[in-house]
């Protein structure tokens, strides 16, 4: 029986019912290599879950910036929104105590970008009568300025313009914001720009007909005069044409401001004197747009006053922390039931009545 009983536990431990000492071996690494797999597959998992959790953390952090960048831009162009005196936009307004504000590690810039001369209308007499022709690239003429436009149409960034101006002065004294007064624009401009409002060729090559016969009849357009004027393309054409001032005489850098002045069909006397009258007075209080026929000493009808008013049109809003920056642009809407800002009071406010300017963002985007 034991002989029996030995041959049948060597029998089964080679046909394997019984472990052998190779098969404890086998065990042993068996279970090692499940423990190193386990261990792999738990690292793995703490690792996605880190790295989600950290992913969650940028998002979340992210978040909070991008909340904060719009809110401070909120409250940015409500001060331009609720300006006390809407008619005259200075130095003193509420809207620069945020230039170079920081709150909370986040830095606010504004720049009125409006109160440039804009070279996707600009007429070739302010450049050919004065020393602003001095800004162009070294054989480059307002000629080429003219047909540049004709030849590639019109753009949101000086920089498309720089193989014609020294790169230096384009941000400077430039921009391509902006409304177009019927009264100042350059006639193929307005042809070009009726075109891409209305996309018929006729209705553009009339704006440019009207505009060609305002200048040559020496006669300036109202704002009352613009829907006679336009027709039945006055809905598509304001307010991107309109007869408002171009630029601010708060704004306007005082070299632009100079040349304006030195226009000799303008006929302004004392051109350096009355810059340095202009320069003190927006520095001290503001100017209203009704003073400043009196502080030019010229008629009211005087050409110079398309050029200066006293409202800005379109404000630039950066705000960033150094990470990420939110930048905005702002317009403001010409009204259409009034004729103009020359009935402002003397503090600036609008007479009773009359709509105030609506100011919309046109362009948001983060850096």
């Amino acid at each position: 029986m034991d002989s029996f009983a030995a041959r049948l536990i060597h029998s089964a431990s080679r046909t394997g019912l019984l472990p052998s000492k190779s098969d404890a071996g086998y065990a042993s690494t068996y279970f090692l290599f499940m423990l190193i797999l386990l261990s792999s597959l738990v690292l793995g998992i703490g690792f996605y879950l880190q790295s989600g959790f950290q992913a969650l953390l940028r998002f979340h952090h992210d978040n909070s910036i991008s909340i904060e960048l719009n809110k401070i831009t909120a409250e940015v162009i409500d001060s331009i929104r609720h300006d006390p005196s809407p008619g005259i936009q200075c130095f003193t307004d509420q809207i620069w105590a945020w230039q170079g504000k920081v709150r909370d590690d986040y830095t606010v810039n504004i720049s009125p970008v409006s109160d440039r001369l804009n070279l996707n209308f600009s007429r070739k007499n302010i450049f050919d009568k004065t020393s602003l022709s001095l800004l162009f690239m070294p054989g480059k003429t307002s000629s080429d300025l003219q047909q540049y436009r004709e030849d590639y149409g019109f753009f949101l960034s000086p920089s498309a313009y720089e193989g014609l101006f020294l790169p230096a002065n384009l941000e400077r004294y430039f921009s391509c914001y902006g409304w177009a007064n019927i009264n100042l624009i350059d006639e193929f401009s307005a042809r070009s720009l009726a075109r891409s409002l209305t996309g018929s060729n006729d209705t553009a090559e009339r704006l440019r007909g009207t505009v060609e016969t305002l200048l040559l009849s020496r006669r300036a357009a109202s704002p009352g005069d613009l829907r006679a004027l336009f027709g039945i393309n006055y809905g598509e054409l304001f307010p991107f044409i309109n007869a408002e001032p171009l630029m601010n005489i708060n704004h306007i850098d005082p070299d632009l401001l100079r040349e304006l002045l030195a226009y000799p069909d303008y006929g302004i006397g004392s051109p350096d004197a009355r810059l340095s009258d202009i320069l003190a007075r927006r520095e001290a209080e503001g100017i209203a747009r009704a003073d400043i026929p009196l502080i030019l000493g010229v008629a009211p009808g005087n050409p110079l006053l398309h050029y200066l008013g006293s409202v800005t049109w379109f404000w630039e809003i950066s705000v960033g922390n150094g990470r990420k920056t939110l930048r905005t642009v702002v317009c403001g809407l010409p009204p259409e039931s009034y004729s103009g800002f020359s009935e402002t009071q003397a503090d600036g406010a609008l007479p009773a009545g009359t709509v105030e300017i609506e100011y919309q963002i046109i362009e948001q985007g983060y850096l």
